[in-house]
């Protein structure tokens, strides 16, 4: 099994949540997930974004780093 981290997760906006997370193999993505009042489990991923060649110029760079060294 591929272990993933989530480096930070947190409300954007009404039911969405704006999430990074980081893969066994060093891949970075950032995401976006909406749902309905009250049930996030139904909710669906709106953004997939691959970050890996460019997580340094983020504003997220901090949160993505330990997350990396947490994967090693």
């Amino acid at each position: 099994m591929e272990k993933v981290i989530i480096a930070d997760l947190f409300p954007d906006d009404y039911c969405f949540d704006f999430g990074l997370v980081v893969t066994g193999e060093g891949n970075v993505f950032q995401f976006g997930y909406v749902y309905p009042p009250n049930e996030e489990e139904k909710g669906k991923f709106t953004e997939w974004n691959e970050l890996t060649e460019k997580w340094k110029q983020t504003p997220y760079a901090e949160q993505i780093k330990v997350a990396l060294l947490l994967n090693e």
